[in-house]
């Protein structure tokens, strides 16, 4: 499928339309007078890279200036979260941040280096969308109840790959686990395009991926989609059932990605870049393009979408100091109705990653 993102590159686009309009009249006619660089915390090929490689093509092609997608994995998404909290706030640089990094790491990461709320300034939520559970065609489960029954069958369990230790599909994967009573065997990697490899090479048996990510593969039948973890079915999948029709209400979990600077950026001109993006995102047919490629164009509120998801993840501590465990209650995002489900997982400052397809 081709991935459509007028919407979103609309999105980036007036904000930096209106940063421009919002600083002094000295400064307009030299910003911006060089390339703008946004870290992704991901490997190329992942949903955050494809969706932010589109849309900075397109907002580059009107500031005519270049955006530099500069890819930093590791730690899910600590490495380029720290790359922004020490960098100039002269919108120059800037991140694609997500649940995980301005969310959930905060509850796993015993030594934290930087605080998600007051060490960044977020400008725009771009996209929200829920991960589908997915198996490579030589897994012979037709549903969640068939793969719930063919752990079950074996004792080593199955294993399941995800973005890294703390991301959306390693949580999904430990909420499947606690509440299907079977084991999982989570096998962390970089990013989601090398886990989406290893599916497909058969070398692990599942993972929760977003639409995006796989699917070429999805088309071609190398990986079959079993349900989506939302509250509803997605309208570009019709025939996908959610986790809470396949008797799995729990397992759900909304994620997203915005676009954030270092603190202190912008912070007197916010008002009007928020409502140009709004502005920009009121059009049906471009929220309609951004929905055929899997995921939803996101409309919370610029200030509170970092902090509001930040509570919602709250930690209770096993242990001491290294490798620990630790309980987190996850809240579904979807439709504003939270859904809370305590798991526990593993918790490390340096947790274990494939880097690659091994």
């Amino acid at each position: 499928m081709i991935v459509r993102s007028s919407r979103l590159a609309c999105a980036v686009l007036c904000f930096l339309v209106c940063l421009v309009l919002t600083r002094p009249a000295a400064a307009q006619d030299s910003y911006p007078s060089r390339a703008i660089t946004v870290i992704v915390p991901f490997p190329p090929g992942g949903s955050s890279d494809v969706v932010m490689r589109i849309v900075a093509q397109k907002a580059s092609e009107t500031l005519r200036q270049p955006i530099i997608i500069d890819n930093h994995p590791g730690a899910a998404g600590n490495v380029a979260a720290m790359l922004i909290k020490h960098a100039v706030p002269d919108g120059y640089l800037l991140m694609l941040g997500h649940t995980g990094t301005h969310a959930i790491n905060a509850s796993l990461y015993t030594n934290l280096a930087f605080d998600p709320v007051k060490d960044f300034q977020p400008i725009v939520p771009l996209i929200a969308f829920n991960n589908i559970l997915m198996v490579p065609k030589d897994i012979p489960a037709k549903s969640v109840a068939d793969l719930v029954a063919l752990a079950k069958s074996k004792p080593e369990g199955l294993s399941y790959g995800s973005q890294g230790v703390g991301t959306g599909g390693h949580l999904l994967g430990e909420l499947l686990a606690k509440h299907a009573s079977v084991k999982l065997v989570h096998v962390p990697y970089r990013g989601i395009a090398p886990a989406v490899t290893d599916a497909i090479a058969g070398r692990i048996d599942m993972l929760f991926s977003s639409y995006i990510s796989a699917a070429s593969h999805i088309e071609s039948g190398e990986l079959r989609m079993l349900a989506i973890a939302g509250s509803h079915r997605h309208p570009h999948i019709p025939d996908v059932p959610t986790m809470a029709e396949a008797g799995f209400p729990d397992v759900q979990m909304q994620q997203w990605f915005g676009l954030f600077a270092p603190a202190g950026h912008a912070a007197a001109g916010r008002a009007n870049p928020q409502r140009c993006v709004r502005a920009g995102a009121g059009e049906r047919r471009r929220q309609g393009e951004a929905r055929a490629a899997g995921v939803i164009p996101h409309s919370g509120n610029t200030g509170g979408f970092v902090g509001d998801g930040h509570a919602r993840y709250r930690q209770s501590r096993r242990g001491r100091e290294g490798i620990g465990r630790a309980s987190l209650s996850i809240m579904s995002l979807n439709n504003g109705a939270l859904q809370s489900s305590d798991i526990a997982i593993s918790r490390s400052n340096t947790p274990r990653e494939v880097s690659s397809a091994c």
